[in-house]
């Protein structure tokens, strides 16, 4: 079996990533949470730039997506990192790790359309609770429809993803598109002004836009919306 060596590229920007999730939260990140996070950094920078993040490699796992790349990188945040230290702590799933800073500031040597997209995914999730960002990973199709430890096609999803984008502009009025967004797949269609939405993967989760832009802003907050009045209920009834 043909064994390749870490790509540093890759190394660098998901230790980047993952500082800044770190410094950013003061700490409040374990590695189900910054794995999800990264994940979900991941497709936002695929569905506006149409290339990786980071590179890193995700499967379809138990609790979610698994990344092997942000895993090792514990390890040598562990064994190399100044500003960061690997904390273990017990939980009933078992030990699990949290990332901690251990200076005041630190440096993010990312590119400022990376670091923009990472920011905004910090602002749209940073305070939300892990379970409901797990949920947010799990429940797409992009997800869904890939086999148990198998990896997630990102690449096939990003070309997808811009070949509806491609279809959507300039579009007539009454056009319907399948456009993927954040792993999710929504039925768009094009009205008298602006855009509405309904996500296929949830059923009765639907949106407005009067620009593309303000469509995909609501659609991911529907996503978040509907995932956690699903979870309320799961909770009232149990």
């Amino acid at each position: 079996m043909e064994v390749k060596r870490p790509n540093p590229k890759i190394k660098s920007r998901v230790l980047d990533v993952m500082r800044f999730f770190a410094y950013m939260n003061q700490g409040h990140n374990s590695q189900r949470r910054i794995t999800k996070l990264a994940y979900l950094s991941e497709l936002m920078f695929l569905d506006k730039h149409y290339e990786p993040l980071t590179g890193a490699r995700f499967i379809s796992y138990d609790y979610g997506v698994f990344s092997l790349d942000i895993a090792t990188a514990y390890d040598e945040i562990e064994a190399e990192c100044e500003d960061m230290k690997v904390v273990p702590r017990a939980t009933t799933h078992g030990d699990a790790r949290s990332i901690q800073p251990t200076q005041e500031k630190t440096i993010v040597h990312l590119d400022p359309e990376r670091y923009c997209v990472i920011s905004k995914t910090f602002d749209f999730l940073g305070y939300v609770r892990t379970d409901l960002i797990v949920r947010m990973s799990k429940r797409s199709s992009l997800f869904q429809k890939t086999k148990y430890a198998d990896p997630i096609d990102l690449v096939g999803y990003a070309q997808r993803r811009e070949a509806a984008f491609r279809d959507l502009k300039g579009a007539p009025v009454g056009t319907k598109i399948e456009l993927p967004s954040l792993g999710y797949l929504w039925k768009v269609r094009v009205e008298d002004k602006g855009y509405s939405a309904e996500c296929e993967d949830l059923s009765g989760c639907i949106t407005q836009g009067d620009t593309f832009e303000e469509l995909e802003e609501n659609m991911r907050q529907a996503i978040l919306g509907y995932l956690d009045c699903e979870a309320e209920l799961r909770e009232n009834a149990s």
